[in-house]
């Protein structure tokens, strides 16, 4: 059961970096023509619209993702694939609802007096589009059919890319980038309902399934207790994790600073997907464990986890830090070098925040979510006190430094408290390891990066020498084992199966 289980948590994180690197290549090259095309002060409108989408989807969010993945995994590890199926189809449907409710009160904002009616209107259409895929993806998370979200990951690409180009090659400004990205989100709904559709959707209504044991109250308020609780960390989520900056930054500086500091926030954010990555395949994994009460099976995958992810993370976060100025540049031009330093220090603050969301799998997946409500309220507060106090002195390098030292002390804290929650020692010596071995083989790039005007060949070259002494600094002090590299090519080589107990439900 061990090897079975981490075996499937390679597969899911494999199928799930093929859909992060299409979706970051898509990323960087359509927010390079928005940026090139709009200019900083117009990129500051386009990032403020798409900040207010963000924070106010978390309305429309209420949890309901979270529960979809959380329960329709758990059912199925313990074998009751009737209410899995059930409970998934009626989440998604309040999450229809919800997310059609609040998509008509923003658009409701259109009758004050303002300048961006335009911009508001479209912002509720985006809100309704960005919950129903949230919730579209979370069932197929939690019937772990990761292979198929990689394959809509790669036609959501395309699509994005496309939609941009094309309102790029028209000379379009702000309203024309948020329709293009409009196009891409709807799009997504789309190849998401149909995969949706064949996992679930299509059970007859008359099926066995559909017992009336299924409907229990303590369902209910489980699940009902879970997507509230879930709602209220996601509300701390806007503040501490998701760019709350941004409004402090509208109040106190200047679009150009938005600009600054949306765009670094998105290229960090998008390279700490990796992390989110793993904290999606980690959720149905943890409550199938859960679900069997199997807690020295959730003790194992933490820790191996958190070795893993540091060995991936803390290596690329440091040379996407380290290749900052000569990429930003190169990619979005000289006018947007000011967002070099937010964008480093976001890079390295993530190099090690990214263990944190380890930790909240776990917690969620064992339905500790009382833990990070309780003390993501205090990070809240902590990251607005420092907003107030650094954003009107240091800008967009000010709403780094605060979003990072919150960040920072959450993570500490919820590291700690999953450790004694379930009595398993964090992996120091591999920590150690990772963070020197990173040091040492960047080292040289960082040098050639920021102390002369070295050509990109040469840095494509230092690159590709920092891996290979990384990663040989890993074998020398017994780190990456055979062990590890055949645990790899098992997972690889293993026959990626749909969920045995919907196989009724014509998985595809």
């Amino acid at each position: 059961m061990k090897n079975h289980t981490t075996h499937k948590a390679i597969r899911n994180v494999l199928f799930s970096g093929v859909r992060l690197a299409v979706g970051m290549g898509a990323t960087i090259f359509t927010s390079a023509i928005i940026a090139r095309r709009l200019g900083p002060s117009n990129m500051g409108i386009y990032g403020y619209a798409m900040w207010l989408v963000g924070t106010l989807g978390i309305m429309a969010n209420v949890g309901l993702p979270a529960a979809i993945t959380k329960y329709v995994s758990e059912f199925i590890g313990s074998g009751d694939a009737a209410r899995a199926a059930q409970v998934g189809k009626r989440l998604m449907l309040t999450q229809l609802a919800v997310a059609g409710g609040v998509s008509g009160l923003t658009a409701c904002f259109v009758l004050l007096k303002s300048p961006y009616r335009s911009i508001i209107l479209l912002a509720a259409v985006m809100i309704l589009a960005q919950a129903l895929q949230q919730s579209l993806t979370a069932a197929l998370v939690g019937v772990q059919r990761f292979d198929q979200i990689a394959v809509i990951g790669v036609y959501v690409g395309l699509a994005q890319i496309a939609s941009v180009g094309v309102a790029a090659l028209l000379h379009s400004g702000v309203m024309g980038m948020l329709w293009a990205t409009l196009v891409g989100l709807w799009v997504g709904v789309w190849l998401f309902y149909r995969a949706v559709e064949r996992c679930l959707l299509r059970l007859p209504a008359d099926s066995q399934i559909y017992s009336p044991s299924i409907e229990q109250p303590d369902l209910l308020r489980r699940i009902t207790r879970f997507s509230f609780t879930i709602s209220y960390v996601l509300l701390l989520d806007s503040i501490v994790w998701q760019r709350s900056e941004v409004l402090f930054l509208k109040w106190y500086s200047t679009l150009a600073q938005i600009a600054f500091y949306t765009l670094a926030y998105s290229i960090a954010s998008k390279l700490g997907e990796i992390a989110t990555i793993i904290t999606s395949t980690l959720l149905p994994l943890f409550s199938e464990s859960y679900g069997r009460d199997n807690f020295g099976e959730i003790g194992q995958i933490f820790v191996n986890a958190l070795k893993y992810l540091q060995m991936v993370m803390v290596p690329l976060c440091l040379l996407a830090a380290a290749m900052a100025g000569p990429l930003v540049r190169l990619v979005y031009g000289s006018s947007y070098l000011p967002s070099v330093l937010v964008l480093q220090v976001l890079l390295i603050c993530q190099a090690f925040t990214s263990i944190g969301s380890v930790g909240s799998s776990l917690l969620l997946g064992t339905e500790r979510q009382g833990f990070i409500a309780k003390w993501g309220t205090l990070i809240a507060i902590l990251n607005v006190v420092l907003d107030l106090i650094l954003i009107p002195r240091y800008g967009a390098v000010g709403a780094a430094v605060a979003n990072c030292t919150a960040q920072i002390t959450g993570v500490f804290i919820g590291t700690f408290y999953v450790v004694h929650y379930i009595r398993v020692s964090i992996p120091w010596r591999a920590t150690a390891a990772v963070y020197s071995a990173a040091v040492i083989a960047l080292a040289p790039l960082a040098y050639l990066a920021n102390r002369t005007p070295t050509g990109i060949a040469i840095l494509i070259g230092a690159v590709a020498l920092g891996a290979v002494l990384y990663f040989g600094l890993l074998v020398i002090v017994g780190e990456l084992r055979k062990d590890d590299l055949n645990l790899l090519k098992t997972a690889l080589m293993t026959k990626v199966q749909a969920p045995k107990p919907l196989e009724t439900a014509d998985v595809i």
